[in-house]
């Protein structure tokens, strides 16, 4: 069962999940992918990829 949570944070989730798929197949660089997936900066990225994801996003581009 899924919790109750906001706007904001499905929001966000969808962002995430745009930026694995983008991190997987481009080669933008990970600033880049932040700004166009809909992150103000690229730390503020980094700190909600690691929460939703457990591993940094260069990481997953790594592993992808």
């Amino acid at each position: 069962a899924q919790e109750s949570r906001g706007l904001g944070d499905v929001y966000k989730r969808q962002r995430l999940e745009r930026a694995c798929a983008v991190l997987a197949g481009a080669q933008a660089s990970i600033a880049q992918v932040a700004v166009d997936v809909g992150f103000y900066d690229q730390s503020h990225f980094n700190r909600a990829f690691r929460t939703a994801y457990g591993v940094a996003p260069s990481a997953f581009r790594r592993a992808a």
